[in-house]
């Protein structure tokens, strides 16, 4: 994953704007919210949720909130952090919801997103009516009828190097099933189902 070290390098400067704009405010997870979730739920437009490493078992749901989510990758540019830092859904549902009204300053970056299971739409990621970036990303071992790994419905999504690995679609797009926006870096390994 040494491009993601190039490309953070080459933007640090961008990332500590986002991370230091004025009124913006850093959650830190689980230092100061117990849950992702609860982060986002305190959070206002342009704040930034930053998860430490570890394996956190809930769903979550961006509300419509242009924010920032992604572990410590963010802050260090270390690519060890996407592995480190686990978001599962234990096979209950869909792990990350973007509903309408997220733009492009919603962002989700830098971690692993795994177990999302047994829905129609989306086992890891659905994305309806919006246009978050979804970068840095690894995910793995979700199943869904259509786009297991993502699932994209009328949105401009900015997907990029992300690794889409071993999940199970029922119908089609066992790694990605969209009917709109733009991809770049996408590694699929060992996904099971129509493309």
């Amino acid at each position: 994953m040494d491009f993601i070290r190039l490309f953070l390098f080459s933007s640090m400067f961008s990332l500590t704007g986002v991370l230091n704009n004025l009124g913006a405010t850093v959650l830190l997870v689980p230092e100061a919210y117990e849950t992702i979730q609860a982060a986002i739920e305190f959070s206002s437009d342009e704040d930034t949720v930053l998860i430490a490493p570890g394996i956190y078992h809930e769903r979550i749901n961006f509300n419509g909130k242009s924010i920032v989510v992604g572990s410590h990758l963010l802050t260090t540019g270390n690519d060890d952090f996407i592995r480190q830092t686990i978001l599962d859904g234990d096979s209950l549902g869909t792990v990350v919801t973007i509903p309408p009204g997220s733009d492009r300053r919603t962002v989700l970056s830098g971690i692993t997103i795994q177990n999302g299971g047994q829905v129609s739409n989306g086992g890891g990621i659905f994305c309806a009516g919006s246009s978050p970036i979804l970068e840095y990303l690894l995910i793995q071992h979700c199943v869904a009828r259509y786009g297991a790994g993502i699932y994209v419905d009328s949105s401009d999504v900015l997907v990029r190097n992300t690794t889409v690995y071993s999940n199970t679609a029922a119908s089609y797009g066992a790694g990605i099933y969209a009917d709109s926006g733009s991809f770049s870096g996408i590694n699929f390994l060992s996904n099971q189902g129509n493309a």
